[in-house]
Protein backbone atom coordinates (compact mmCIF):
# COMPACT_ATOMS: atom_id res chain seq x y z
CA UNK A 1 0.00 0.00 0.00
CA UNK A 2 1.10 3.15 -0.88
CA UNK A 3 0.93 6.05 1.43
CA UNK A 4 2.05 10.05 0.65
CA UNK A 5 2.96 11.69 3.59
CA UNK A 6 2.88 16.07 3.10
CA UNK A 7 4.96 17.57 6.07
CA UNK A 8 4.75 21.37 6.98
CA UNK A 9 8.32 21.94 5.73
CA UNK A 10 7.41 21.82 2.17
CA UNK A 11 8.26 18.28 1.82
CA UNK A 12 5.94 15.17 0.24
CA UNK A 13 7.01 11.65 0.98
CA UNK A 14 5.73 8.71 -1.43
CA UNK A 15 6.39 5.39 0.40
CA UNK A 16 5.01 1.75 0.53
CA UNK A 17 5.45 -0.99 3.85
CA UNK A 18 8.84 -1.39 2.41
CA UNK A 19 11.32 1.55 1.25
CA UNK A 20 10.38 5.33 0.06
CA UNK A 21 9.71 5.61 -3.50
CA UNK A 22 10.35 9.11 -3.71
CA UNK A 23 9.73 12.53 -2.60
CA UNK A 24 9.80 16.08 -3.49
CA UNK A 25 11.62 19.30 -1.79
CA UNK A 26 9.61 22.83 -2.31
CA UNK A 27 10.25 26.36 -1.36
CA UNK A 28 6.96 28.13 -2.05
CA UNK A 29 8.13 31.74 -1.44
CA UNK A 30 9.87 31.39 -4.15
CA UNK A 31 7.67 29.03 -6.16
CA UNK A 32 10.36 26.96 -6.50
CA UNK A 33 10.74 23.02 -6.50
CA UNK A 34 13.92 22.52 -5.09
CA UNK A 35 14.54 18.96 -5.52
CA UNK A 36 12.30 15.49 -6.81
CA UNK A 37 13.69 12.50 -6.37
CA UNK A 38 12.01 9.01 -7.42
CA UNK A 39 14.01 5.27 -6.60
CA UNK A 40 14.91 4.30 -9.78
CA UNK A 41 13.40 0.68 -9.49
CA UNK A 42 10.14 3.05 -8.95
CA UNK A 43 10.46 5.17 -12.26
CA UNK A 44 8.55 5.93 -15.22
CA UNK A 45 5.00 4.43 -13.13
CA UNK A 46 3.68 7.96 -12.42
CA UNK A 47 5.11 8.73 -8.97
CA UNK A 48 7.18 11.76 -10.29
CA UNK A 49 4.27 13.27 -11.59
CA UNK A 50 2.24 12.75 -9.28
CA UNK A 51 4.94 14.03 -6.55
CA UNK A 52 4.93 17.28 -8.57
CA UNK A 53 1.29 17.92 -8.76
CA UNK A 54 0.96 17.17 -4.99
CA UNK A 55 3.57 19.92 -4.55
CA UNK A 56 1.81 22.05 -6.66
CA UNK A 57 -1.39 21.42 -5.14
CA UNK A 58 -0.02 22.34 -1.42
CA UNK A 59 1.45 25.47 -2.65
CA UNK A 60 -1.54 26.49 -4.37
CA UNK A 61 0.72 27.25 -7.45
CA UNK A 62 2.69 26.24 -10.52
CA UNK A 63 5.87 25.68 -9.04
CA UNK A 64 9.00 25.89 -10.94
CA UNK A 65 12.17 23.90 -10.99
CA UNK A 66 15.12 25.08 -8.97
CA UNK A 67 18.50 25.08 -10.55
CA UNK A 68 20.71 23.25 -11.56
CA UNK A 69 18.28 20.85 -13.24
CA UNK A 70 20.05 17.43 -14.39
CA UNK A 71 19.85 16.09 -17.83
CA UNK A 72 17.02 13.71 -16.68
CA UNK A 73 14.65 16.22 -14.74
CA UNK A 74 15.17 18.69 -17.84
CA UNK A 75 13.45 15.47 -19.83
CA UNK A 76 10.57 15.25 -16.55
CA UNK A 77 9.93 18.63 -16.55
CA UNK A 78 9.74 19.34 -20.34
CA UNK A 79 7.48 16.25 -20.61
CA UNK A 80 5.69 16.60 -17.15
CA UNK A 81 4.48 20.90 -16.20
CA UNK A 82 4.12 24.08 -17.08
CA UNK A 83 7.80 24.17 -17.70
CA UNK A 84 10.12 24.01 -21.07
CA UNK A 85 14.03 23.38 -19.88
CA UNK A 86 16.71 23.69 -22.29
CA UNK A 87 20.39 23.07 -21.48
CA UNK A 88 20.87 26.50 -20.09
CA UNK A 89 17.39 28.16 -19.14
CA UNK A 90 13.88 27.45 -17.63
CA UNK A 91 11.43 28.94 -20.67
CA UNK A 92 8.26 29.40 -18.91
CA UNK A 93 6.21 27.76 -21.66
CA UNK A 94 1.98 28.42 -20.59
CA UNK A 95 2.51 32.04 -19.24
CA UNK A 96 0.65 34.80 -22.12
CA UNK A 97 3.66 36.45 -22.77
CA UNK A 98 7.09 34.17 -23.04
CA UNK A 99 9.62 34.38 -19.85
CA UNK A 100 12.88 32.92 -19.91
CA UNK A 101 15.32 32.69 -16.59
CA UNK A 102 19.40 31.89 -17.46
CA UNK A 103 20.42 28.54 -15.53
CA UNK A 104 23.60 29.59 -16.18
CA UNK A 105 25.26 32.87 -15.79
CA UNK A 106 26.56 35.38 -18.15
CA UNK A 107 30.41 35.42 -19.28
Amino acid sequence: MVQISINNDGTIIIADENTTIGYVVTDTSKGELSYLFVNPAFRRRGFGTLLLKEAEKMAGKNLFPAEPISPLGRKFFNHNSHVECDKNRILESKCQQSVSRDLIPNE
